[in-house]
Formats: structure tokens, sequence, C-alpha cells
């Protein structure tokens, strides 16, 4: 993702972790679109359940939504966007956009 980003500005990668015994959980990436955290999740194989996704809207409501890339079509479910990997591929292979930008293209 930082790849996609402009070359002269620090961005940063954030992810989420949760360690509670029994009940471990992580996002791979947080981005921020306006005064909100989104959380993404790439998934390479067949998505079965969203725990970690699931987990992190649960314990930040303020949260309007997560994202999923993954090798399934478009679908959305409760508050969860699932986008194919090729749709991300192709919008972030225009190296004229910025990371945010290309996502916004996605999820507007």
């Amino acid at each position: 993702m930082l790849a996609y980003e402009d070359p002269y500005s620090r961005k940063q990668l954030y992810y989420w972790n949760r360690q509670v015994r029994g009940s471990e959980a992580e996002v791979d990436y947080l981005i921020q679109q306006q005064s909100y955290i989104i959380p993404i999740e790439v998934k390479r194989g067949a998505v079965t359940t969203l725990r970690s996704l699931q987990a992190f809207l649960s314990s930040h409501h303020e949260t309007p939504y997560g994202i999923c890339f993954s090798t399934k079509n478009y679908s959305e479910y409760q508050n969860i966007k699932s986008y194919p990997l090729y749709a991300i591929a192709q919008v972030m292979g225009n190296k004229n956009k910025e990371l945010q930008s290309a996502i916004n293209t996605l999820i507007v």
C-alpha cells in the first residue's frame, strides 16, 4: 500500500491487534478516511468469517464500516464491504493517484 503513496510524503501503515487470551484478533491495515478510521482485511484464499474485522467494528463503534479485499466478488453484508482483489489492483495501478484517492474510487 505504501508503494502507491506519494514518495515525498512520510506515510505509515497501521494495523490493529487485540491480545485477549482465547480471543486474539488482528486487522491487516487501518486507514483514515475523513475523521474515521477504516479497517481493511486482505484475504488471499476463501473468506469464511471475518472475525477480526467484526471484532474491530464491535469495539470501535464510531467506525462506520470495514473493507475486505479477497478473491470473492463484490458484496456488502452488514457493515463490511467486500471487493475483489483485481478491483483494488486496477485502481491502484494508476500511479498518478495516491492511495487514499484510489480507495475512495472504490468505496464511494
